[in-house]
């Protein structure tokens, strides 16, 4: 019997997978040359991602509860690396982080620095101790076997949590494209996307869910660049993005910006700067939201659980700086993307007259009003056609666009790039194929998660301690499929966008997790009682701060009785993001309260037993 881990095959199976990719795209291209409509390149494609997953199942499947949970701590340094990158790379940061650096300049940017800076606390502070533990979920590091069930249950309820919103997060990202790239309603789309993702977990669990997320990265490292790639060399005659846009683009984008606003064209409010202060964040919401995202994305659950599959400490430190690497290749590459498309719009459309838009740039009215993604308003309105400008303007056909008149869509920003630049369709389909990979990649690490935390952590530890493997792996499997169903139901009762669903999750992370591991593998005379009361007031705090900011006392949203809290001493408002430090210190001064607390009723005690000696 082989007992050889598919995970030592990693390297093959990238070959092959990047071999079937290419032919796909061969296929795809054919496809187009013989005329077939653009949907069904895009079907083929999305068949194709379908099919890594299904196969990525099959490959990794097993029948040992061990290799489910762990991977039996087969995994490969650099593969494992691959494979948590490609998780930290969501649809949220694929889809929607270039058109908030678009609209946001720095003050989105935090986002992205902090996800690296995350990621360095991670590799310095927890990778080697999880891959030492013995543990398979977050909860069992940070409470052993031993620890009270009520501790453990605490632990359990905010690890759900935090999972269950980003899997919410990105499940809301599926209804911004998936009827209007590929013509299938949301709800379908998402029963798609959760169930493919469950069979995937189903059947080899860590193990398939490592093999996919390490076939998923060079195929999103694939969409991202080659239209970055092509566009940088197009426009600076630099190929490499990170270094070209910035004297090829983003130079003439401030020589234009001064020259509109030395005209009266403009107010300093339409002005894309992404090298001035933030608009929104000062300085101490700047700060407080770049530590708040270092900290969460150092122990989100979907991501540190590859760790675990590690056997050294040095091998997941090592992992971590290659993920590190590939993180960061993407991340880099994000700033570049917001910067060509304004380049495209300043280039193409400021100082045109209205009659001269069908003439000049016919493909706006793809972006507007005839296409299936609408990118750009002109004067505030999608438009089809020359006369519906005029009209949404209020001017004559001789009216020259101004900065004011062109508005975007952030969210959809990345998918219409392609367009944007000019670029063929087949690297627009490249596009959206690599964001719904990213989208995946974050979906089936949610579901893992959560179901590792309620087979382990609520079933064997808590409600049938010391359970069979057979069982535990039963119980596992029927808690993928159970949150893969809820979460198709659970979808459109939630209130909340994507964003806020993300901010949330980060908030979480922070202000609980973080805390929690660095009290528990640093300092490990804090007791279980401390961290656990700890975690509780920390979550409780978030929780009712968050939904008083962004949701007031009623649950809905932006419905005017949300309250605004301000940092004492400015005049800057606490943004949602920064909540997640305050929760933090929230968390340490629990710590702190309960070890004062507790120390104090074993002086009294000590003092009453001497008493009565006496």
């Amino acid at each position: 019997m082989n007992n050889q881990s598919p995970l030592a095959a990693s390297n093959s199976l990238v070959i092959m997978f990047l071999a079937s990719f290419g032919l796909t795209i061969m296929f795809a291209a054919i496809l187009q040359q013989i005329g077939a409509p653009l949907i069904y390149v895009f079907l083929l494609m999305l068949t194709f991602v379908v099919g890594s997953y299904l196969f990525a199942g099959l490959f990794g499947k097993t029948m040992r509860f061990s290799t489910f949970q762990t991977a039996d701590r087969q995994g490969r340094p650099v593969f494992t690396g691959m494979a948590a990158a490609s998780g930290l790379l969501s649809g949220g940061v694929i889809l929607m982080h270039p058109g908030f650096v678009y609209t946001n300049g720095t003050d989105y940017l935090v986002l992205l620095l902090g996800m690296l800076l995350g990621i360095g606390f991670l590799i310095v502070f927890f990778a080697a101790s999880f891959a030492r533990s013995n543990a398979s979920t977050l909860s069992g590091i940070l409470f052993p076997a031993g620890s009270h069930k009520l501790t453990i249950g605490i632990t359990a309820i905010i690890i759900l949590v935090c999972s269950g919103l980003l899997l919410m997060a990105q499940v809301k990202l599926i209804g911004l494209f998936i009827d209007g790239v590929y013509s299938i309603p949301e709800q379908t789309g998402v029963t798609i996307v959760l169930l493919v993702s469950a069979t995937c977990l189903v059947l080899g669990g860590i193990q398939s869910l490592q093999i996919a997320r390490m076939l998923a990265y060079p195929v999103i490292v694939f969409s991202v660049f080659i239209p970055l790639i092509w566009t940088s060399y197009d426009v600076t005659g630099n190929a490499v993005p990170q270094l070209g846009f910035g004297t090829g683009a983003l130079g003439p984008i401030l020589e234009i910006d001064r020259e509109i606003l030395e005209a009266g064209l403009a107010e300093e409010t339409d002005i894309f700067n992404p090298t001035m202060d933030g608009r929104t964040l000062g300085g101490i919401n700047y700060l407080a939201a770049l530590i708040s995202v270092a900290f969460a994305f150092a122990t989100m659950p979907h991501l540190v659980q590859h760790f675990m599959t590690l056997k050294k400490g040095r091998h997941a430190r090592k992992s971590g700086i290659w993920m590190f690497v590939f993180v960061a290749i993407i991340l880099t590459a994000i700033p570049a993307i917001a910067v060509f498309a304004k380049f495209d719009l300043y280039t193409s459309l400021l100082g045109l007259q209205l009659s001269e838009l069908e003439l000049e740039v016919p493909w706006i009215f793809d972006l507007s009003g005839n296409g299936q993604l609408p990118l750009i308003t002109l004067c505030g309105n999608l438009v089809s056609n020359t006369a519906e400008t005029i009209a949404a303007c209020g001017r004559s056909g001789n009216y020259f666009l101004s900065l004011s008149d062109i508005g975007i869509n952030q969210n959809y920003l990345m998918l219409s790039f392609a367009t944007l630049s000019n670029l063929p369709d087949l690297v627009g389909v490249g596009i959206v194929t690599g964001v719904v990979l990213a989208i995946f990649s974050t979906i089936d690490g949610s579901l893992l998660v959560m179901s590792n935390t309620m087979t382990v952590d609520v079933y064997n530890r808590i409600i049938r301690p010391k359970s069979p493997p057979g069982v535990q792996l039963f119980m596992n499997r029927f808690f993928v499929c159970l949150f893969a169903v809820s979460g198709i139901f659970a979808v459109t009762y939630i209130p909340y966008n994507a964003e806020q669903l993300f901010v949330a999750t980060v908030i979480i992370a922070s202000a609980c997790l973080f805390p929690a591991l660095i009290c528990r593998i640093w300092f490990r005379w804090i007791t279980d009682l401390q961290i656990s009361l700890a975690m509780t007031t920390s979550f409780v705090f978030c929780v009712v701060l968050f939904q008083l900011k962004i949701s007031g006392m009623d649950f809905i949203p932006a419905n005017g009785d949300e309250i605004i809290f301000a940092v004492p001493g400015t005049d800057e408002k606490i943004e949602p993001l920064s909540i997640g430090i305050l929760g933090s210190a929230v968390f340490m001064a629990a710590v702190t309260i309960t070890g004062l607390a507790c120390q104090t009723l074993n002086y009294l005690r000590d003092r009453k037993k001497m008493n009565a000696t006496a």
